[in-house]
């Protein structure tokens, strides 16, 4: 346990005297899940944060160390609990100036989201290259708040597949480090759908507001080439490729068969993934945060002057 050990103190002293107190004195042990909840669970408490140290420790040893699939699986939720609970954000930046914000106004800019124009048959709402402008604006006013978050690797453990997370409730939208420019700007797109359906006060099923922020995000992509979502494999990617390509031939709108047909199948794609599968018919629904319509007349006031900043 000697050189594990040493590389675990250098980072967080507690994890790594945790760690080798569940050896039990063998260094070959495999950990069960048992082991996992009494290493890492004494960092999940709502008033605290994990540190930059505390997150490299976790994934150095969940990369080296020994553990069951059990345990493997009881880590999988304790991260996802982690970062959906807003834990992990004592290792991020908070992007505030124009250059570390760059590659968010990139991807909100209008040579990604110009063409980002289709009325949603499940949430029932109409998506319009305004609305990212807008999100755009209410992030270098401060209303909403970037932050990169370094997982070093337990982003795939976890199993998140979106390369990041919007909090409704804290209006915070969290980039994980390590994608591609191209991916990451499709995922910003992504969950910059999720902050115009908050601050609309969009309110629908789960599967609903994923299917749209999907296909949002593929329509981001197509217009860089698409290179990330020919990529993906799954259900969900190429179904929103389908409907995005749509959206691109001005087709986003629920008269047209074809565009009905293409959406119904990004939700069951949603509602098939392991991802979504427990909260797809869960409602989101922002009306019920404490500031009622203050975020959606905020946002209707920028949305008016974007419009009349418009050629």
């Amino acid at each position: 346990m000697g050189e594990l050990y040493d590389e675990l103190v250098k980072l967080d002293k507690p994890i790594a005297d945790r760690w080798k107190a569940r050896l039990r004195g063998d260094p070959k042990r495999t950990l069960g899940p048992t082991d996992a909840d009494a290493i890492i669970k004494p960092l999940m408490k709502p008033d605290r944060t994990i540190s930059d140290s505390e997150t490299r420790a976790i994934a150095k040893m969940v990369t080296w160390g020994e553990w069951t699939p059990e345990a493997l699986a009881v880590i999988r939720v304790i991260v996802r609990v982690g970062v959906e609970g807003g834990l992990f954000q004592n290792g991020g930046e908070i992007f505030v100036s124009p250059e570390k914000l760059r590659p968010v106004s990139g991807a909100l800019g209008a040579g990604t989201t110009g063409k980002i124009a289709f009325k949603s048959p499940g949430t029932n709402f109409s998506y319009v290259p305004g609305h990212y402008q807008a999100i755009q604006q209410l992030i270098s006013q401060s209303k909403i708040v970037v932050l990169e978050v370094r997982l070093y690797g337990l982003e795939i453990v976890a199993r998140i597949t979106t390369g990041g997370e919007y909090h409704s409730d804290a209006n915070r939208l969290y980039i994980f480090a390590g994608k591609t420019p191209p991916e990451t700007a499709m995922m910003i797109v992504h969950e910059a759908t999720h902050a115009i359906q908050d601050w609309q006060d969009v309110a629908a099923k789960n599967k609903y507001i994923e299917a749209d922020a999907y296909i949002a995000g593929a329509v981001a992509d197509l217009a860089q080439g698409g290179n990330v979502v020919a990529a993906q494999t799954g259900l969900i990617y190429p179904a929103a490729t389908s409907a995005a390509k749509l959206v691109l031939a001005g087709r986003g709108n629920p008269a047209d068969p074809a565009w009905d047909h293409c959406y119904k199948a990004v939700v069951e794609g949603v509602e098939k993934s392991d991802a979504y599968k427990e909260t797809n018919e869960m409602m989101f629904d922002p009306s019920r945060k404490d500031e009622g319509t203050r975020e959606k007349t905020r946002m209707d006031e920028v949305l008016a002057a974007v419009a009349q900043k418009a050629p």
